[in-house]
């Protein structure tokens, strides 16, 4: 791969529903924070705080779906 960091692969091959679910919880995460980040740019500082948290947690449970996927449920 580019820039030398093969070393980080994990060797999956394949996929299953939990990292299905992570993708989208991913991409979920990558336009809540796209959006957050529009708020920010307009100065409601408390709108931004409050929306903060949630994609966190999102993103939280992202991380653990596909932990899951990669170590847990067997990959089809």
């Amino acid at each position: 791969l580019w820039l030398g960091i093969d070393a980080l692969r994990l060797g999956v091959e394949g996929r299953n529903w939990a990292i299905n679910v992570g993708s989208v919880l991913g991409f979920t995460v990558w336009l809540s924070f796209l959006a957050t980040l529009a708020i920010w740019l307009t100065g409601r500082r408390r709108v931004f705080l409050v929306m903060a948290l949630p994609i966190e947690l999102i993103w939280f449970l992202c991380y653990i779906s596909f932990l899951f996927g990669v170590h847990v449920y067997p990959l089809t």
